[in-house]
């Protein structure tokens, strides 16, 4: 059998896709980490930071499905993402002009609306690219692992410095050039996929065997189960990098520059989990290892509440437990893509993504917001502990899709019946 080069496509396309993703990711989360700077000088409410963090989502929850469905029925996903990237880098820059908190708002409203269908197109095409036995790892990776990264280790580092040096505002406009390098590298090495070029030679498929089809898909017990866990899901994460940066500040008394070093320990985390626990679930199953990540989750949220000991230590047990983000690329990415047909796997990656947006990162960042301002300041991070404890429940249901135990299984089945 004739070994495959490590510089074969399928690996190009993951790491031109790991930094495209994590620079979303960058640009995203860029915020939430400066929250503390922009709240002292906008004079922002709890409200009002769970108002602009819930802005982004609900922008995705609408683009990612729409968008993602247009890219899988036209075929035209590189175009749509380079597009992309390049729209949303300038609305990142932008947002250092603000002048209060309703035109901060609309700037994130719009790059929300110009992120949200990246994921499920960057998805979709690295699913079709992959090799089965791997689509858990290059998924994991791409998107889990570059987020942890990007979003969650040099961001807090890098802006948090660039504001403390400079102005918060300074930070936003450096957003812009990784943007811009990778929409490049894109333009430059990334093909369409090869099942895009076959659905433009098909013919129109009839607008209600279309329509009877997405309904189908989306009665398909994966995916609507994989709806409610990103609920939950999205909801520990969002609250959790929205609130906990200004809790450690606020109430725990640390540091701005001692708050990044602990927030890029939940970085890290993301970023070694993101592609470990996609890895093993290639082996394992998806399913027990959804539910084992999403219940070690609950953990990092308490320790920012309750852990009274040095912050190397707390940095360390955030890195250990704080899990969430590992197996979201298995409810997200993995598990609908070898749940339904291919050319409806960016419609229902954005589709779960969406319903997840719309109730982890719209609803729950304002009722964390509300309820901090009126109840108590720890309300957010419970919230965070419960939603891991919620996705932990519906994972137990998830119907297993790994082909690895997909096909020892039905290998199990034949030698039964052969034996019979």
């Amino acid at each position: 059998m004739e070994k495959k080069s490590f510089f074969n496509y399928e690996n190009k396309l993951l790491i031109i896709l790991f930094f495209a993703m994590g620079f979303v990711f960058l640009d995203r989360l860029a915020i939430t980490f400066l929250f503390p700077f922009i709240t002292t000088e906008f004079n922002l409410t709890n409200m009002q930071i769970g108002l602009l963090g819930a802005a982004v989502s609900i922008a995705w929850a609408v683009s990612g499905p729409l968008i993602g469905f247009i890219a899988d029925k036209h075929a035209k996903r590189k175009v749509l993402m380079i597009t992309l990237m390049v729209i949303f880098s300038f609305i990142s820059f932008a947002q250092g002009l603000a002048t209060g908190f309703v035109s901060l708002l609309i700037l994130r409203l719009l790059i929300g609306v110009f992120e949200g269908p990246f994921l499920p197109i960057a998805q979709s095409m690295m699913a079709i690219e992959s090799t089965p036995s791997r689509r858990g790892f290059n998924m994991g990776f791409m998107q889990v692992t570059s987020t942890g990264l990007f979003g969650g280790v040099l961001a807090p580092i890098v802006l948090v410095a660039l504001a403390n040096a400079f102005d918060w505002r300074v930070a936003f406009y450096f957003t812009i050039i990784p943007g811009l390098v990778v929409a490049f590298v894109m333009w430059k090495y990334v093909k369409e996929p090869q099942t895009s070029i076959e659905v433009k030679k098909q013919a129109p498929v009839e607008k209600k065997e279309s329509r009877a089809q997405l309904f189908r898909i989306i009665k398909e017990r994966n995916v609507w189960l994989s709806m409610v866990i990103c609920s939950f899901a999205l909801t520990w994460f969002n609250v959790f990098a929205i609130f906990a940066p200004t809790y450690l500040v606020d109430i725990r008394g640390f540091t701005t520059g001692t708050m990044s070093i602990i927030m890029s320990t939940a970085g890290v985390a993301a970023m070694i989990w993101g592609f470990v626990v996609p890895a093993i679930s290639d082996k394992l199953g998806r399913k027990p290892i959804m539910t084992t990540f999403a219940l070690l989750s609950a953990m990092s949220p308490l320790l920012v509440l309750y852990f009274e000991y040095s912050v190397f230590l707390l940095g360390i047990l955030i890195f250990l437990l704080h899990t969430g983000q590992g197996f979201h690329p298995l409810f997200m990415s993995a598990v609908p893509a070898e749940s339904v047909p291919p050319k409806y796997v960016g419609f229902s990656i954005g589709l779960i993504m969406g319903v997840g947006e719309i109730f982890g990162g719209v609803l729950a960042p304002i009722i964390a917001g509300y309820l901090a301002d009126t109840v108590s300041v720890q309300a957010p991070l419970w919230i965070c502990v419960f939603s891991a404890l919620a996705a932990t429940l519906f994972s137990m249901f998830i119907r297993e899709t790994a082909p690895a135990k997909v096909n020892a299984e039905t290998q199990k089945k034949v030698i039964s019946s052969v034996n019979v």
